[in-house]
């Protein structure tokens, strides 16, 4: 229909618009990416992923809408390797809160000296230690100089009440071959220095002889080592130098060749980790000139909890360190005491993974409805346990929760890692030119290889998104993450030409042409 109002209204109301929008500058002229196309494209990547047998599960959801932008098989229960540990952290902050320490203190009581643990896994974390540039033998001289600075010249025992937590050290699905490596370390109401001893080694001048080392913290005053290996007279010859010990003891064994100084530590878990470290502190003691007698955990006949003059400062940990080394670098210890000690703060038990489990499905159940529960079958809190079972819609629908909820979601995010910069996604997206932000946890066990977080925009929209890839074949590993990021750079895609504008020059697209 022709626009029949006289000339000079006409013109006179185009020449408002065009003015208005000089003023200000501002339009929202975008181009959308329709919903669908989103849900096409995806469904395209994993057709095109070149993954021969391989199980997809995918949720893609924008959660100030709540709208879901792709789906494939989002219920389908799957191994979500370390992605479970958005389930554990998220949990731990909801119900804990953001305000929670782990807390680790000593207590005179009599005549002992008790070093109450909190289950705290960032007590002299090697990780932690080196941003504070401070060493492990440094740390425990800050107890030893509480203890010296109280006047107390002897104590009859010192005892670690490392009771907050059951004393089951290792879940029982753990595989067996990963218990002596630092993401398979015991879990512990009193944990120090990751749980691991760390071994440096250098070759002996002579080929045939044995290396020498030292070890972090230094136990090698109390402990046995059996040194086997031997220097290598090869010139040509790489290390092939190891620690061993067996399963449930602290016997350890350096065998190999050595050709040259092992500048990079090697790396081993450690058994019952209060009673160990309980030994190395009454060591520090005894070198500083007080008397200590036996060192020993606490037992059932020991009063809970001890009541007695508390010594020195306590060591406070914020729940935010916790979950941002638990998710940007999917550390397995920090997951694991997070799920104990939510378990042990609900049920006022020691903190199991019995109790752990219940109380995250629990609060799955209060936030998101009691069908969430049932979306899950929780073993461990890393995902290190190939018995886990989540679903990519039960991720998508928590990680919408937490990204809006008003006490959690900067905490959350936070916690994990960056793509392209921080923790586990360092090296990866590095060949994609994303517009926004991605937040996300990664997670890998053999055949396993997962990604599920957040895509931010430059406006602030965020869309939430679980990718959960199983049963894949041998090699195929980099095939899944191709396919993660390629869904990510998707949804950034859509969120690119779905957002909001600034124009700085309007052009023909927002200014009306000025005529009759």
């Amino acid at each position: 229909m022709p626009d029949r109002r006289p000339a000079v209204l006409r013109t006179t109301i185009l020449l408002t618009l065009a003015l208005f929008a000089t003023i200000t500058s501002i339009a929202a002229a975008s181009v959308e990416m329709p919903r669908g196309d989103v849900a096409g494209k995806v469904r395209g990547a994993v057709i095109s992923s070149r993954l021969s047998g391989a199980t997809v599960s995918c949720k893609i959801v924008e959660i100030d809408t709540g709208d879901a932008l792709a789906s494939i098989s989002p219920e389908l229960p799957l191994i979500p390797a370390s992605n479970l540990k958005l389930l554990t952290s998220g949990a731990a902050l909801l119900t804990l809160g953001r305000d929670f320490h782990f807390e680790t203190r000593m207590v005179r009581s009599g005549d002992r000296l008790i070093i109450v643990g909190s289950g705290d896994p960032a007590l002299a974390d090697p990780e932690l230690l080196t941003a504070m540039q401070m060493s492990v033998e440094a740390f425990i001289d800050l107890w030893v100089e509480d203890v010296v600075a109280c006047g107390v010249k002897e104590f009859s025992e010192l005892i670690v009440d490392d009771r907050i937590f059951d004393r089951e050290f290792v879940h029982p699905t753990w595989e067996a071959g990963d218990l002596l490596y630092p993401y398979g370390a015991q879990v512990s109401g009193f944990n120090y220095f990751g749980n691991c001893l760390w071994f440096y080694a250098w070759p002996a001048r002579q080929a045939g002889q044995s290396p020498t080392y030292r070890v972090e913290p230094d136990v090698s005053s109390f402990l046995k080592f059996a040194n086997l290996a031997t220097t290598s007279g090869d010139p040509k010859a790489t290390n092939q130098i190891y620690v061993m010990r067996p399963l449930g003891a602290n016997d350890f064994s350096m065998r190999g060749a050595i050709r040259r100084a092992q500048a990079v530590p090697m790396k081993i878990t450690v058994h019952d980790p209060a009673a160990l470290y309980g030994r190395l502190f009454a060591h520090r003691l005894r070198q500083r000139g007080i008397k200590v007698g036996a060192s020993r955990t606490a037992t059932d006949a020991d009063p809970l909890p001890f009541v007695g003059e508390p010594l020195g400062r306590p060591i406070r940990t914020p729940i935010s360190t916790v979950i941002t080394r638990c998710n940007q670098d999917s550390d397995n210890l920090y997951a694991e005491s997070l799920l104990k000690r939510l378990g042990h703060d609900v049920t006022d038990q020691p903190g199991s993974w019995t109790n752990g489990p219940a109380v995250v499905r629990l609060i799955l159940s209060k936030h998101l409805g009691p069908s969430a529960a049932t979306q899950l079958r929780m073993a461990d809190g890393s995902g290190l346990s190939r018995e886990n079972r989540v679903t990519a819609d039960l991720i998508a629908s928590w990680l919408t929760l937490l990204g809006k909820h008003p006490h959690a979601s900067d905490l959350f995010i936070n916690s994990l890692a960056e793509a392209g910069t921080t923790g586990t996604l360092r090296k990866r997206f590095g060949n994609r030119n994303l517009t926004g932000q991605v937040r996300a946890k990664s997670g890998y066990i053999s055949g396993v290889s997962c990604l599920s977080g957040y895509v931010i925009s430059p406006a602030g929209r965020i869309v939430a998104f679980s990718i959960l890839v199983n049963d894949l074949k041998q090699g195929e590993v980099s095939v899944a993450k191709a396919l993660h990021e390629e869904i990510v750079s998707i949804i950034d895609q859509y969120l690119a030409a779905s957002d909001p504008r600034i124009v700085e020059s309007p052009d023909e697209e927002v200014t009306p042409k000025l005529g009759g």
